[in-house]
C-alpha cells in the first residue's frame, strides 16, 4: 500500500537518498552542485519552515518511492513551482504520481495558490514526463528554446487551482 505525506524531520534520509538515487532525472546536467541545494532546501523545509515551499513522500511498505515539493514563486500571486518531483522506476505507473500531485495540490488550495507550475524538457527521453502532466490536468503554455541546453527545449505547463 502506498502513502502520501508531508516530509518530517525523520524522513530527510529517505528523502535525499531517494533524490540522489533519482538524479539523472530530477537534478538537471550538474546533480552534485544541484544535490547540495536541495538538501539544503529539504532540510529547512522538514524543519519547520514551510512558509513558502514544502515537500512531500511516498512510501511503499516503508520504503521511499516518490518525492514532490513545491516552492512559491517570488514576486507572483499565489503561483507555486513543482520541483524535486519523482517516482521510482519500478513503482511508476501505479498512480504515485498522481497521489502526490493531488496531496500537493490540496494543500496548495489550503494557501490559496492560484498557478501551480511543472518543467519537463521537450526532447523524446522526457515524453513520459509530458503525458503525465497533461494526465494530471496540467497544460502546455510555453516553450523555451535551448532553455536546459543548446536543442533542448523547456516545456512549461500550468495548472490552475482556483
Amino acid at each position: 500500500m502506498v502513502e502520501v505525506m508531508r516530509a518530517e524531520p525523520e524522513h530527510l534520509d529517505g528523502v535525499l537518498e531517494l533524490i540522489w538515487d533519482m538524479k539523472d532525472t530530477l537534478l538537471g546536467t550538474h546533480p552534485a552542485h544541484e544535490m547540495a541545494g536541495a538538501e539544503a532546501a529539504i532540510r529547512e523545509i522538514v524543519s519547520g519552515n514551510r512558509t513558502t515551499r514544502d515537500f512531500f513522500l511516498a512510501t511503499a511498505g516503508g520504503r521511499p518511492v516518490g518525492v514532490a515539493g513545491f516552492a512559491e514563486v517570488v514576486g507572483t500571486d499565489r503561483v507555486y513551482r513543482l520541483s524535486y518531483f519523482g517516482v521510482v522506476p519500478d513503482m511508476r505507473g501505479r498512480g504515485v504520481g498522481g497521489m502526490l500531485i493531488k496531496a500537493l495540490e490540496e494543500a496548495l488550495k489550503d494557501r490559496g495558490a492560484r498557478l501551480l507550475l511543472a518543467e519537463a524538457s521537450h526532447e523524446g527521453y522526457a515524453a513520459p514526463a509530458r503525458r503525465f502532466y497533461r494526465a494530471q490536468g496540467f497544460r502546455l503554455v510555453a516553450t523555451v528554446d535551448d532553455f536546459w541546453q543548446e536543442s533542448d527545449d523547456l516545456a512549461l505547463f500550468i495548472k490552475r487551482l482556483d
